[in-house]
């Protein structure tokens, strides 16, 4: 872990947990139960470097787990960040069915649905957070 002057506190965690209930109300993902794990996973290398994200989603059970990142971060935490960064996750959810269907219907190459996956989510993230997209 690299010193940062950015650390992320408790209170930031309750804040990002109070986002993620918005936009799992907002985005209608609320037959999801969504696990916030405080915890650094065991084995899921996924969570290393980012500042949060969401794991093993098992769609039958529409489950999932998400982590705020442990790492401290390079830039300033707001308020306004974790909002975003909860909408962000909370569209993998939202768009994990799609996904998942994709993957059934034989493809095998996780990328050909992630990379227009996370496409769609940057276009939306940027139309509802930065502030010049008019």
């Amino acid at each position: 872990m690299t010193d940062s002057k950015y650390p992320i506190t408790s209170e930031h965690r309750t804040i990002f947990r109070a986002h993620i209930q918005k936009w799992q109300r907002l985005l209608n993902l609320m037959d999801w139960k969504i696990i916030d794990h405080t915890d650094r996973p065991k084995g899921i290398a996924a969570v290393d470097d980012c500042l949060a994200c969401v794991y093993e989603m098992d769609l039958s059970n529409r489950m999932v787990y998400l982590v705020l990142g442990l790492n401290p971060w390079s830039e300033e935490i707001t308020g306004e960040r974790l909002d975003r960064l909860a909408f962000h996750e909370l569209m993998h959810i939202r768009l994990y069915e799609s996904y998942a269907a994709a993957a059934a219907a034989g493809d095998e190459n996780d990328d050909t649905v992630a990379g227009p996956e996370h496409s769609v989510i940057l276009v939306l993230e940027n139309l509802f957070f930065d502030k010049d997209t008019e």
